[in-house]
């Protein structure tokens, strides 16, 4: 476990220069909403980044037929992963306090309402990195299922608008 969010650093984001072009890249993106795209935004924007991992964990538990103690101890080491990697995530955060896409370009229309915290890196993509790894270590008959999931997690957010590309990668990269 980390004793400090600062343990784990991330580089600083982009310049002005390749955010512009990040921004060109979610616009395109927000072009290509569909039924289907914003029934994703609302499945990973439900509750916190980690819900829906939690659900994973218990349901792979359950189809693995684990006994209670090792199904407590699959999504205790899924809860350790998250919640380490989300300090040195919110550390990031506001050393780097980046705003989010639409708060550089008002063009750049957003499927959800923006977090009230810096974009870079994604706390999200955190979850979904920490989860999908330990989960594919304890599960690994399952390593591509959850790797999809945390594409999937990672995908909705670029497609909602309310995380650069660059947001995302730091945050898997955690």
């Amino acid at each position: 476990m980390l004793a400090s969010g600062r343990q784990v650093r991330v580089p600083p984001p982009p310049n002005q220069t390749d955010t512009a072009a990040e921004i060109r890249q979610l616009q395109a993106l927000a072009s290509q909403r569909n039924p289907t795209a914003l029934d994703q935004i609302a499945f990973w924007d439900t509750s916190a980044p980690a819900y829906r991992w939690n659900e994973i964990t218990i349901n792979t538990a359950l189809k693995n037929n684990l006994p209670s103690n090792l199904a407590w101890r699959a999504l205790a080491l899924v809860h350790v992963a998250i919640y380490d990697s989300t300090i040195a995530a919110w550390a990031a955060k506001y050393t780097y306090r980046r705003p989010r896409p639409s708060e550089v370009d008002a063009s750049l229309r957003t499927a959800i309402p923006n977090p009230q915290s810096p974009s870079y890196p994604s706390e999200h993509a955190v979850a979904a990195g920490a989860a999908s790894t330990v989960l594919a270590y304890l599960f690994p008959d399952d390593a591509k299922l959850f790797a999809d999931k945390a594409n999937e997690a990672v995908r909705s957010r670029l497609v909602a608008g309310v995380q650069y590309p660059s947001d995302m990668a730091a945050g898997l990269e955690l």
